[in-house]
């Protein structure tokens, strides 16, 4: 399977279109059909359903689609490290980063990086940690900033020295919101709105009291910013980090919790492999700084 035909089926399935597709790839219609057939033939799965005036990606489409863009993406990284790796400090690097309130000491660093190095280039990508984990181990990212435990087999890693607290996000007219502290007893049998990391983290789920499957989780999420609304229509009590969004100028109060719950933060990457001199650049500086 070649690099080039996953471009032919990208483009596809961006344009929603063969003939579209075959005039941006300069090339005719017939030509493009075979080259996804034979690459159908070959995947043993159709790839598209076509239509009379568009096509649908099927559900074997949908998943081949995210990993042919995840090796484009390492193809082209791949590419512009070879291209800079004899050449002075320059290049792109990759980070994946769950949303809270200290990243912004993470873009600080970077920062003062790029300033001394302005052919540095940073991409930062966000979203929980199930999905970040899955893009590093596939080589899409050079570092993560994850929280809570780190596995120490799979990855390097370097704590740093700063915390994260849960808190309750809530109506300020909810009774609760007259409290100084969320106790675990106030909210065991409300509805809970409840991010994926904290449903696997067995600390949050032991701040209750109470096993998973007895808590009253009516929603959940994987970035904050969905569920915000989700608090603002009051579907549930969220449990976010403190301070991760701004609720000034909001009908929402942060609410902190006692007992206090607190979650650590790491830059990790993969073991064994081999950085780019703009990652190592950034691991040396973070080292220093912290």
């Amino acid at each position: 399977m070649e690099i080039r035909i996953l471009h032919y089926f990208l483009t596809i399935a961006n344009e929603g279109s063969f003939s579209k597709a075959a005039k941006i790839l300069n090339m005719t219609q017939p030509t493009l059909s075979r080259q996804i057939a034979i690459l159908e033939y070959e995947l043993k799965h159709k790839l598209f359903i076509r239509g009379k005036r568009n096509i649908e990606l099927t559900e074997a489409g949908i998943y081949f689609k995210r990993r042919a863009e995840e090796i484009t993406s390492l193809s082209e990284k791949a590419k512009d490290e070879l291209i800079h790796f004899d050449s002075s400090i320059k290049g792109d690097l990759y980070i994946g980063a769950g949303e809270s309130s200290s990243i912004s000491k993470i873009i600080k660093i970077c920062h003062t990086l790029q300033k001394e190095y302005p052919d540095i280039h940073f991409h930062f990508t966000s979203g929980d940690s199930l999905d970040l984990l899955d893009r590093l181990d596939n080589g899409l990212f050079d570092f993560c900033v994850v929280y809570g435990d780190v596995d120490q087999a799979k990855y390097n890693y370097i704590k740093l020295p700063y915390k994260e607290t849960w808190s309750f996000l809530l109506d300020k007219e909810d009774p609760l919101s007259n409290k100084e502290f969320i106790t675990p007893n106030d909210v065991n049998k409300l509805p809970l709105i409840l991010s994926r990391q904290s449903i696997n983290s067995e600390k949050v789920i032991s701040w209750f009291n109470k096993k998973e499957g007895e808590l009253n989780i009516v929603n959940t999420y994987s970035l904050v910013n969905n569920a915000i609304y989700m608090a603002k229509e009051k579907m549930g009590y969220l449990l976010t980090l403190k301070n991760i969004v701004d609720v000034n100028n909001t009908n929402l109060i942060y609410k902190k919790l006692n007992p206090e719950l607190t979650i650590s933060i790491s830059i990790i990457r993969k073991k064994f492999k081999i950085l780019s001199k703009p990652a190592e650049k950034l691991l040396n500086l973070i080292k220093d700084t912290i």
